[in-house]
């Protein structure tokens, strides 16, 4: 008995610290700024990165919109290379009140439509949101970190209220599955980068640790 409880504590370190890191990268490795913009005015620019280096492709934007943005929606704009060009303009949104989106996409990776909900300020709404998935240009990709991928998107609604995030893959295939996405977190909860994982698991290891070498006071 006494074995186990000292082989359980010998483990506790490792999974907790493995837990914390699967909660942080299994939510994707792709960032943008500003971060979950919700869009009142008509124009923002936006930049998009990979963390901790790396490559996404094939990336596409997802779009959510409030249901009386959508009502008062004449076109959204968007430049993909933020140099004056408009490459696609999009006016028809899919539908959905609840569950997840994309719908045809794993379940790992889709948002919740009430985290999006939350994030457009009409959590606990019955109405629908209206979302809409846009491909970048072919043969463009996202870079990690330096190299940041910069977007226009103008919306032209009479109520503009509307969250941009962004898709990728990790793998340089047509029938890969988009697996990194931009952090599906709730308001005011933020995912810690690794250094931040690391300063916050320190203090926990360090406490088990010492008291595996104080083992014999606590299995007394």
């Amino acid at each position: 008995m006494r074995r186990l409880k000292k082989g359980l504590l010998l483990l506790m370190p490792l999974l907790l610290f493995t837990t914390i890191c699967v909660h942080v990268y299994a939510t994707g490795l792709l960032a943008i700024s500003p971060m979950w913009p919700t869009m009142t005015d008509t124009e923002e620019n936006f930049e998009i990165w990979v963390k901790n280096g790396g490559t996404a492709y094939y990336p596409q934007l997802l779009l959510v919109m409030t249901e009386p943005c959508y009502d008062g929606l004449t076109s959204v704009s968007i430049d993909f290379n933020d140099d004056g060009s408009i490459e696609e303009t999009v006016t028809v949104f899919d539908t959905a009140a609840s569950g997840n989106v994309p719908v045809s996409y794993p379940e790992g990776i889709r948002y919740t439509v009430a985290s999006l909900k939350d994030h457009l300020g009409i959590e606990g709404s019955p109405d629908p949101i209206y979302w809409i998935l846009v491909d970048f240009p072919n043969g463009d990709t996202i870079e990690g970190d330096t190299d940041k991928y910069e977007v226009k998107i103008t919306l032209n609604s009479e109520n503009p209220k509307m969250l941009v995030y962004v898709y990728g893959k990790s793998e340089n295939s047509e029938t890969a599955v988009y697996d990194i996405k931009v952090p599906p977190t709730n308001p005011g909860f933020m995912v810690p980068e690794p250094a931040t994982i690391a300063a916050v698991a320190t203090p926990t290891l360090t406490l088990l640790a010492y008291a595996l070498f104080k083992r014999k006071t606590f299995f007394s």
